[in-house]
């Protein structure tokens, strides 16, 4: 009798066991399936002092802020790159309708890192008394631009609000399939990577 109660209870944890471990890898195959979902951050925008075009840009991050910025949500414009000299390559081929004379643009050097933005866009915004942003980027870079500049601003009192250009470009939109596209796969892959490394670094 007592051999039959151990052996019940040993069957019942592998049993138990084996139920979980799918139960998990379930979970994780659907997670990574809606991974694309999942890196793209949609918020609306809204007012703000200032609009931060991040770089590495072919065009449409700037096409973007400049659309936001003829409507109204911000009248400064913040454009950062490794070089200053960058956007002057972006206006005259990846957006050559682009026109920044008549708009209010500081323009800021240095950047190597999303981390390296955050912290210069920070800088700038404490010395200058900005408090708001609507920081554009391109939609599957906004989850791990906005768990970034979450950290560098969580001890400030600068809110922001990341935005996508809504340009996939060559790539899958989320919800189709992304993982049958190459560039769309090691795009998704890459970012997703990039954010564990983010929340990695957070401190705990």
């Amino acid at each position: 009798m007592y051999l039959a109660s151990k052996h019940c209870k040993g069957f019942k944890f592998v049993v138990g066991f084996c139920l979980g471990t799918v139960s998990v890898c379930v979970i994780a195959a659907y997670f990574l399936l809606q991974i694309d979902y999942w890196l793209v951050v949609e918020n609306r925008p809204v007012n703000a002092d200032m609009i931060v075009i991040l770089g590495g840009d072919p065009g449409s991050r700037l096409r973007k802020g400049l659309n936001l910025y003829d409507q109204g949500f911000a009248h400064r414009l913040l454009l950062i790159d490794k070089e200053a000299g960058a956007w002057a390559h972006v206006t005259h081929n990846g957006c050559k309708d682009c026109v920044l004379d008549d708009k209010n643009v500081v323009i800021l050097a240095g950047s190597t890192s999303t981390f390296t933005d955050a912290s210069i866009v920070k800088t700038y915004c404490l010395e200058h008394g900005i408090k708001s942003l609507l920081v554009v980027t391109d939609p599957y870079h906004t989850r791990r631009v906005s768990l970034t500049f979450s950290n560098e601003f969580k001890q400030s009192n600068v809110s922001f609000n990341v935005i996508s250009s809504d340009d996939y470009n060559f790539l899958l939109s989320p919800g189709n399939h992304w993982w049958s596209d190459q560039p769309t796969l090691e795009t998704v892959w890459l970012e997703m990577i990039k954010c564990v490394y983010v929340i990695a670094s957070l401190p705990h």
